[in-house]
C-alpha cells in the first residue's frame, strides 16, 4: 500500500529543522550556569573561579587567513595577546597594549616616562580635550593645577 502522507511529513519535518535552526542562530550560547545568554554575545561564559584560554599559537604568522577580529596569544617570539586589524588575504596583527609596550616611544598611544617623540605641535600634547583643569598630584596630594 502507498503512503500518501510520506511527503507531507517530509515538508513538515523540513520545516521544523529550519525553524529551530534559525532560532538557535538567532540567540547566543550561555556555558557556566543557566540562564539567557547577553543578547550581544554569540558566546556568554558564566564563572566566578575560572576564565577564558583563548587558543594559543607560537607565532601569528602561523594562523592561515585570519579573520579580521581574531584574537590568539602569541607563545614566542613576543608573547602576548595579537588580534588582526588586516583582511584575511593581508593580515596585520597588532598586540594589545601591555604595561611593557604601552611606555614605549614607538607606539605613540602613551606618554612614557622616559620622554616621548613625534610630538607634533598642535597635533599631539599633554592636557585636556574638555573644560576640565590638568591637575599635578604627588603622593596623592595636588602639587599644581593648570585651568
Amino acid at each position: 500500500m502507498k503512503n500518501l502522507f510520506a511527503p507531507a511529513g517530509l515538508a513538515l519535518a523540513a520545516l521544523l529543522a529550519t525553524t529551530l535552526l534559525t532560532r538557535a542562530q538567532a540567540q547566543g550560547v550561555r556555558i557556566g550556569s543557566a540562564g539567557t545568554p547577553d543578547a550581544s554575545a554569540v558566546l556568554d561564559l558564566v564563572s566566578s573561579t575560572k576564565g577564558a584560554l583563548l587558543p594559543r599559537v607560537a607565532t601569528v604568522t602561523d594562523v592561515p587567513s585570519p579573520a579580521t577580529g581574531l584574537v590568539v596569544f602569541q607563545t614566542g617570539g613576543t608573547p602576548g595577546y595579537y588580534y588582526n586589524t588586516g583582511t584575511p588575504s593581508t593580515p596585520s596583527w597588532q598586540q594589545l597594549a601591555t604595561v611593557a609596550n604601552a611606555a614605549s616611544a614607538a607606539s605613540g598611544l602613551f606618554w612614557g616616562l622616559s620622554g616621548n617623540a613625534n610630538t607634533a605641535n598642535g597635533a599631539k600634547f599633554l592636557g585636556t580635550t574638555d573644560a576640565q583643569d590638568l591637575v599635578f598630584k604627588t603622593n596623592g596630594v595636588e602639587a599644581m593645577r593648570l585651568t
